[in-house]
């Protein structure tokens, strides 16, 4: 009777040890950056991106011009950061990002050099600058940031004062001792 009991236990532990192989197995980071190059034209957009829930994504993404229109349907996939400045960084191209979750490392999505897009649906965390930065934005595209969480970062948004986001709205931001909403004049 001991002997049964034994094996049952053995087998169990044998299933739960296979069980957390194949979990790490399908767990394995992937480069953000090598998505978006091997990413082709959908929706209206020059690039798009259906990331998997299931799997990590490494956020070193850089989208830079001459203008591209990228969208990012993060299906509530994570983004974590590799030791890089930002976690997704857009210059002179249009970003729409929706569904993400992005653990930032110093900034999560910087909009830079005539950029715009629109930021919704996503949560934001762990940015030791800031979740989102705008600067230099593209007035007439504008940026749209909305229906987001974005908490525990050094600042919530930052924008120049100049290039101000066109809508902001419906934002869940807290814990963010620089603070939730910040301008830079300057």
């Amino acid at each position: 009777m001991v002997l049964k009991s034994n094996l049952k236990f053995s087998v169990l532990l044998t299933l739960i040890g296979v069980g957390l192989l194949l979990v790490q197995v399908n767990s394995a980071e992937v480069s953000l950056q090598e998505v978006y190059n091997n990413a082709g034209p959908g929706g209206g957009y020059d690039k798009l991106l259906e990331l998997d829930p299931q799997e990590i994504y490494i956020g070193d993404l850089l989208i830079t011009g001459p203008y591209h229109e990228v969208c990012i349907h993060g299906n509530g996939a994570l983004v974590v950061p590799d030791g890089n400045f930002y976690a997704i960084l857009v210059y002179e191209s249009l970003l729409d990002v929706d569904h993400l979750v992005i653990e930032a490392s110093i900034i999560g999505l910087f909009y830079s050099n005539h950029s715009c897009g629109t930021v919704k649906n996503n949560t934001i965390a762990g940015a030791a600058d800031c979740g989102i930065r705008s600067t230099d934005i593209y007035m007439p595209g504008g940026l749209e940031i909305f229906n987001n969480i974005i908490v525990n970062n050094g600042y919530g948004i930052y924008a120049n004062e100049d290039y101000l986001p066109q809508y902001i709205a419906y934002n869940d931001l807290w814990n963010n001792p620089g603070g939730d909403y910040m301008m830079y004049c300057g």
